[in-house]
């Protein structure tokens, strides 16, 4: 099952990226798939029960978040951020303002070298 997802993780694992994966689906409650690849960490395998640390996990799902919020226009990515989201934290309010799309790039430690390129900011005109 998933057999396109399974070799798009496998490929991950031969090009270094990671050295295993776990893959849980479910549509209306009903398991899909609950599969795992690769190793876990060096000489053990990956498993569908193995625990992982999800360390980075809810990322995807904050920037979806602000994705939603910025289509919406309750947020403008060019907007000094300083005073809205660190407004209640000391050390903030001593700092040099920084645009929202900054700070995503910080926060989400976005690999571009320019910074993050976003549609419609000014980080996309560059």
């Amino acid at each position: 099952m998933l057999e396109r997802a399974t070799k798009v993780i496998e490929s991950g694992i031969e090009r270094g990226l990671h050295i295993g994966a776990q893959l849980y689906v479910s549509l209306d409650g009903k398991r899909i798939a609950d599969l795992a690849v690769g190793l876990a960490r060096e000489g053990v395998p990956m498993t569908p029960d193995t625990i992982m640390l999800w360390m980075s996990s809810t990322k995807p799902i904050t920037a979806l978040a602000i994705a939603q919020i910025w289509e919406r226009g309750k947020v403008v990515l060019d907007d000094e951020s300083r005073n809205t989201f660190l407004s209640s934290a000391p050390a903030a309010r001593s700092q040099s303002p920084f645009a929202t799309c900054s700070l995503i790039a910080a926060v989400f430690a976005a690999r571009s070298v320019r910074g993050p390129t976003i549609p419609g900011t000014r980080s996309s005109r560059r």
